[in-house]
Formats: C-alpha cells, structure tokens, sequence
C-alpha cells in the first residue's frame, strides 16, 4: 500500500505518486467549446487534491456537444440487456 504514495516516473516524467486520475467527459464545455470556471476549478481541486497524474478529458461545444451526448447515451443502452437483440 505504501508504494501507492511514492514517486512514479513515466519515462523520465516524475510523478509524486502512483495516483491517476482518468480521462473523462464531464460535459462542463461552453457553448462554443471554450473553458468554463467549473471546469478549471475540477482540475484545481484535483491538483491540489494530490493526484499524481491528471488525464484531462475532452470538451466540445454547439452541435459536437449535442453528438457526444448522443453517442454516451448510445453506449450506455447499449451496456442495459433491455436494449441487446436476443442472441439466436
């Protein structure tokens, strides 16, 4: 458990520790795609939080925001066996 809390290096990238923070949409983006406060405060308070690695997600605004809606939610009915064609 210990190991978690010392220093990682990704090729010569040090981190401070073995923590990582994934990827991830949370569709936080302006209408036109730009940064928001709350977006920025997210990263802050992951930082200051002490994750070791921070891997940013990806933002889109106008009608890409209204496609990757869409697309999660897609993917989501697809996971829910209500939404699965029958196997023959």
């Amino acid at each position: 458990m210990s190991e978690l809390f010392q220093k990682a290096f990704i090729g010569s990238m040090e981190l401070r520790n073995h923590f990582v923070r994934s990827a991830t949409w949370e569709g936080m983006a302006g209408e036109n795609g730009e940064v928001t406060e709350p977006l920025i405060e997210i990263y802050r308070d992951l930082a200051k939080g002490g994750v070791g690695l921070i891997l940013t997600g990806y933002s889109f605004g106008g009608v890409f925001q209204g496609l990757c809606r869409a697309i999660q939610t897609s993917s989501e009915m697809s996971l829910d066996p209500r939404w699965r064609p029958p196997f023959t």
